[in-house]
């Protein structure tokens, strides 16, 4: 059975998902968390959600933002503690984590990758799984056949797919809208939504959401990625409330499980809908509207340009207003039922291109008759009051955006069991002397001694069960009883072994405070790091990345491989396509590379040309995605480079290159920490430079088709355009599709 993954940015969230039928959820914990908003979870709030799960739920833990090496000790403790309660994943971006969990933790904590990676093809989720990852949550913008593709080609290793919540106009991972515009970066869990805030168009002054996307529901093709074999199915919202986790686990519970029951699915869309939810549509997975890229779209546009927040659902239509005394009063065709109190939304358009919302809770209704109502009592005409001085049309549509009962009750979390690790003790009794011995995930080897006052029973005791109980119960520790052996030193029977039941139990708390200290020990103190710069041979110093730009380009950074092999095969001057620095040839490779396989012909063949004009040595290739680093081992003699979009923010995430790149020659700094030092590798590590501007948006929707709604037909696939926000200028370019977004100097 496929997997349903729920978003639990709270305990409360948790339960509530598994009661409505779950498989599994994931959270975050307080600190390197993509969803900082969020209430998240306490290591107490994971041990009461661990001893309530059933055998067949599981729990994931994100871990999925970047850390520097300042932060390594604090990521490690963090990682020890969280392998107390064995997850059933960590979701990680940040290699260097990645690194760190392969070779210390692997045995307790399985490595996922974040969609924070960018993985969206096939030597992308290869190179993965050769970094240690047993599963993978792919990119939001593939579209089913892409999925399947992978799937096929890479049988071994787990695939999760996003099917419902918020999508992000940017490719995750790649958005640096927020980190360059206001200094808070989504690779840090900071992002501010500068996708969901309006822009204007220098050539119309018209105004939008132009960035601002539909929400995804992906309804029935659950059971297509079911079918090719998709492991787990995830839906986003780990900002969004537990009434909102239960309706939309309860929708998707019910298109897996009862696909016939058409009427109940339905319902259940329409109250996870109500709860939150943006326009929606099924993302690129089956509302995308092409399948070749010479199509034509014939689909829904993704973006959502004149309102960028929650609609609900709309429940009805205004035929007629008019003035009752001194309230305004609309005539309503309803689509569903309505009662009193529920939520209503009108959108007002404007002459700006931005809807003003007008909200207002139900107050009064009515039906045909004048006849006061508190529910619609599916009439198909009421009427209602509205706010005042409120001017709307007639064929308005009105949304519902809450009803008067959609709060669930909450579930008891004090109830819940604390969890505690269960540890196996070996007890030998001897003159007057108890040994304890176990071995536990962070130390293989304890032996502690005792002394107690052991004396000879007048009647037969059951000295085993005495210490079994006793040490059963182990008070407020995070550890417990497993299994228990007890032995005699001199190989005698326990009859008449009398053991005092309170030195016994003063024994136990200092046993299991002794445990807990180690723990704590283990947890808080870190090993030393084995440097890594004296065996290092030092890179060169890169150029500045601005220098490596494609001669001609304003916001595009890297290579058109496929432009540049047409210039190179039809002998036109390659150093108008790539830049040359001091002799060197730089080829920064695209991050996004949807036709992969003809992404690697073309560089193939391109670097055959490149070597043959200018020599290998003279080449610098510059990886931008996990998947280039496949390429990078399977091209040990062309010399490569860690480009801004391979985030190397600490020296672990460095050493994963270092030991499986021979030809690496040089790394430019995490781009948005630039002053951020890699330890061991503080001297070579290249500057980008301070005239250097990074992309805001990488985006799969073409501002084209998807922000200013013009026809596929026809279409060049390219365009440019200028947009203005509070006195700040932008570049949007659409290059085959894919848009790209750059701040204008």
């Amino acid at each position: 059975m496929i997997e349903l993954a729920l978003p639990a940015g709270s305990l409360q969230s948790a339960l509530v998902a598994f009661e409505n039928g779950a498989d599994a959820v994931y959270l975050g914990l307080q600190s390197f968390s993509a969803r900082k908003g969020a209430t998240n979870f306490s290591f107490e709030d994971i041990g009461r959600l661990k001893t309530s799960l059933t055998k067949n739920q599981k729990f994931y833990v994100t871990v999925n933002t970047l850390a520097t090496d300042h932060e390594m000790p604090q990521v490690e403790s963090m990682l020890r503690r969280l392998a107390l309660y064995e997850p059933d994943g960590v979701i990680v971006q940040d290699l260097g984590i990645a690194k760190m969990i392969k070779t210390q933790y692997l045995d307790r904590l399985l490595l996922h990758g974040s969609t924070q990676l960018a993985v969206h093809t096939v030597s992308g989720v290869q190179s993965m799984a050769s970094l240690g990852f047993s599963r993978v949550v792919l990119s939001r913008e593939l579209t089913i056949d892409e999925i399947a593709a992978i799937r096929t080609a890479c049988p071994d290793i787990e695939l999760k797919v996003f099917i419902h919540g918020a999508l992000c106009y940017g490719f995750s991972g790649l958005c640096m809208a927020s980190d360059i515009l206001v200094g808070r970066s989504a690779n840090r869990g900071e992002c501010a939504q500068i996708c969901r805030t309006w822009f204007t168009r220098t050539d119309t002054s018209k105004s939008g959401n132009y960035f601002s996307m539909t929400d995804l529901d992906i309804g029935t093709a659950v059971r297509t990625l079911d079918q090719i074999g998709i492991n787990s199915l995830k839906i986003e919202g780990r900002m969004k409330s537990p009434a909102y986790v239960g309706a939309v686990t309860r929708y998707y519970r019910l298109l897996l499980d009862r696909r016939n029951d058409s009427s109940a699915i339905e319902q259940a869309r329409k109250e996870a809908h109500i709860i939150f939810s943006r326009e929606r549509s099924a993302g690129w997975l089956s509302s995308y509207g092409r399948t070749n890229k010479s199509d034509s779209r014939r689909g829904p546009r993704l973006s959502t340009v004149s309102y960028p927040s929650h609609t609900g659902i709309a429940i009805g239509e205004i035929e007629e207003t008019r003035t009752n005394r001194t309230e305004m009063v609309a005539k309503l065709r309803l689509y569903g039922p309505i009662a009193l109190h529920d939520g209503l939304l009108i959108r007002k358009a404007e002459s700006s291109g931005i809807d003003t919302p007008v909200k207002f809770g139900l107050g009064k209704l009515w039906d045909v008759h004048g006849k006061s109502l508190t529910d619609s009592q599916h009439l198909s005409h009421v009427y209602i009051l509205l706010p005042e001085s409120v001017d709307i049309e007639p064929g308005t549509p009105i949304y519902m955006i809450s009803k008067h009962d959609q709060e669930i009750p909450l579930i008891s979390e004090k109830a819940l069991t604390p969890y505690r690790e269960p540890m196996d003790i070996e007890c030998l009794i001897g003159n007057n002397i108890i040994e304890l011995h176990s071995s536990t995930f962070f130390d293989p080897s304890i032996t502690q001694r005792y002394q107690i006052d052991i004396g000879i029973a007048n009647t037969p005791q059951n000295t085993i069960d005495n210490v079994l109980k006793i040490f059963a119960s182990s008070g407020s520790s995070l550890f417990t009883l497993g299994t228990l052996s007890v032995r005699h030193t001199n190989n005698g029977t326990f009859e008449h072994v009398f053991l005092p039941l309170s030195q016994l139990k003063q024994i136990r708390r200092q046993w299991y405070a002794h445990i807990d200290q180690l723990y704590d020990r283990w947890c808080s103190v870190q090993p030393p790091r084995t440097t890594k710069t004296t065996g290092h041979t030092p890179w060169e110093q890169l150029p500045a990345r601005t220098m490596i730009i494609p001669p001609g380009e304003r916001g595009i950074i890297w290579v058109d491989i496929v432009k540049a092999l047409v210039a190179s095969e039809h002998g036109l001057n390659i150093l108008d396509y790539i830049s040359m620095v001091d002799n060197k040839l730089y080829i920064p490779l695209q991050p996004v590379m949807f036709e992969e396989e003809l992404f690697v012909q073309s560089l193939n063949k391109l670097v055959k040309d490149l070597s043959s004009a200018y020599g290998k040595a003279n080449l610098r290739l510059g990886l931008n995605n996990v998947a280039h680093i496949k390429w990078a081992e399977n091209n040990p003699d062309i010399p490569c480079f860690a480009d801004v979009y391979l985030y190397m923010s600490n020296s672990l995430a460095v050493d994963i290159l270092v030991e499986r790149l021979p030809n690496l020659v040089g790394l430019y700094r995490w781009v948005e920490h630039p002053a951020t030092e890699l330890t061991e590798y503080r001297e070579t590590a290249s500057p980008v430079g301070k005239d250097f501007n990074m992309p805001l948006f990488i985006s799969r929707s073409c501002f084209r088709y998807d922000s200013l709604g013009l026809s596929c037909d026809n279409c060049p696939r390219r365009g440019s355009w200028e947009l203005e926000q509070t006195g700040k200028r932008f570049l949007v370019e659409v290059r085959d599709c894919l848009t790209v977004v750059s701040l204008l100097p």
